[in-house]
């Protein structure tokens, strides 16, 4: 069943999406691979190393997403032509938005893990009431008049920036002794200070 959008219209969205996922995976591993390392940083409640080793995995996680988001945007489309394949991905407007949508999510998933490391899991209900919103929205933004596949990015967007896009950033940040601003600059700061 395809809902109220044809065969070619969910290709274009499920395209979107693997290419989407695939970005977001490949930001994702400079933090990923060093959450056992943060582990132990919290076991020994040494929170200085882990705002530092932190730090600098969060800046090179959202550099790569943001390059390898723009090169999807700017590149993938072409390339699937020069390929010669079928297959399109959506509108430039909708691939934009879908991308800031997996900037947020990727940002709030790494904040979650991090918070899950002091073995605390508050995170829980509101991500599935969440997850119930944007799906809400989804079936309501669907059903419109000349909705487009494009809509469906909008749903878990909205649904997530009402409350875990800002709130769990926060809430993780606070885990370190710190406000989520003060994390951002810290390394900066640092930095100046020691040349």
């Amino acid at each position: 069943m395809l809902g109220p959008f044809g065969l070619e219209d969910n290709a274009k969205y499920g395209l979107s999406l693997q290419v989407l996922n695939i970005v977001g995976g490949l930001a994702a591993v400079w933090t990923q691979v060093k959450m056992p390392l943060f582990g132990q940083f919290i076991a020994r409640r040494d929170i200085e190393s882990l705002r530092r080793v932190l730090w600098l995995r969060f800046w090179l996680q959202y550099a790569t997403y943001v390059c390898l988001a723009l090169a999807a945007i700017t590149l993938g489309p072409w390339l699937i032509r020069f390929i010669g394949s079928d297959k399109e991905m959506l509108p430039l407007a909708w691939l934009v938005l879908l991308m800031i949508y997996g900037l947020l999510d990727t940002h709030c998933s790494l904040w979650n893990t991090l918070i899950s490391l002091w073995n605390e899991l508050p995170m829980l209900w509101p991500s599935v009431a969440t997850n119930a919103a944007g799906l809400g929205l989804n079936l309501l933004l669907a059903l419109l008049p000349h909705a487009s596949p494009g809509t469906l990015v909008l749903g878990p967007l909205l649904a997530g920036a009402a409350f875990n896009y800002w709130f769990w950033p926060r809430y993780g940040a606070r885990t370190l002794r710190l406000s989520w601003l003060e994390f951002l600059r810290s390394g900066f700061v640092r930095h100046r200070l020691a040349a």
